[in-house]
């Protein structure tokens, strides 16, 4: 398995959705983490098991850097991952380390934090947790995101799953790929007047922001944690002139 983790972690991916997603973690894994480590002190020692190339450290480095915070961040993972350059202005530093077994770790030093997301719970627990429980500090905190059937995370994704699969849903794609065909090629100024004065191009604008209101409606924190309106903004702006073809497929 380790050898597995270390081929991906040597394409460069940073998260664990591969090619489908090139950011770091955002939506309800963003919201899970950002509130924990606003309570890191000054000078604080932080520990992320199972870190692969560093998502939850490069994460906690963008929300603390703005701020008068410093601290270091060490990343273990039992797969070889990828080192991160440091950064001489950072207030806050990033090791990575790979080959590590959580189950034994190497380190005296004690810790304020140990974060872990998705990895942890697939090491011996009756281990993994005693070493982490020598590691911490006193008041120091574990902190876990983990793989189980009821998890916050799995009842979060159940309610944007149905939104997504909703006949809403089905409509406002429906009418996007209408109106890209009513619009046809997008080059000019001369087009944009067009389509403006096209009564079947405005019945179907119309008829989208009616759905986008409706799912809001139903849902509004699935529709934020969906990519639709990310593909409806991208449909009506960066999208505008690319070929009808391109716009069905964003």
């Amino acid at each position: 398995m380790s050898q597995h983790w270390s081929e991906y972690w040597e394409q460069g991916h940073l998260t664990s959705f591969g090619t489908d997603f090139s950011g770091n973690y955002a939506g309800i894994l963003k919201d899970i983490w950002l509130p924990i480590f606003k309570e890191l002190r000054p000078n604080f020692e932080v520990l992320d098991i199972a870190t692969g190339n560093g998502a939850l450290p490069l994460l906690l480095k963008s929300y603390l850097d703005e701020s008068n915070v410093n601290g270091r961040v060490r990343g273990i993972d039992i797969a070889k991952i990828q080192l991160i350059k440091p950064e001489n202005d950072s207030l806050i530093k990033i090791d990575l380390i790979g080959e590590i077994n959580c189950e034994s770790l190497p380190f005296n030093d004690p810790v304020d934090l140990v974060t872990s997301q998705f990895g942890i719970e697939y090491s011996n627990l009756s281990t993994s947790l005693v070493a982490v429980a020598n590691i911490l500090k006193g008041g120091g905190r574990l902190c876990l995101v983990c793989h189980h059937h009821n998890s916050m995370i799995i009842h979060r994704n159940k309610k944007i799953l149905s939104l997504i699969q909703s006949v809403t849903t089905k409509k406002l794609v429906e009418n996007l790929f209408s109106l890209a065909d009513s619009m046809g090629q997008v080059t000019t100024k001369v087009d944009i007047n067009r389509i403006k004065n096209d009564q079947a191009c405005e019945a179907l604008r119309n008829d989208i922001n009616q759905s986008i209101g409706e799912l809001h409606a139903s849902n509004e924190a699935a529709l934020m944690d969906s990519e639709i309106l990310n593909y409806v903004t991208t449909f009506f702006k960066q999208g505008l002139y690319w070929p009808v073809d391109k716009k069905k497929t964003i």
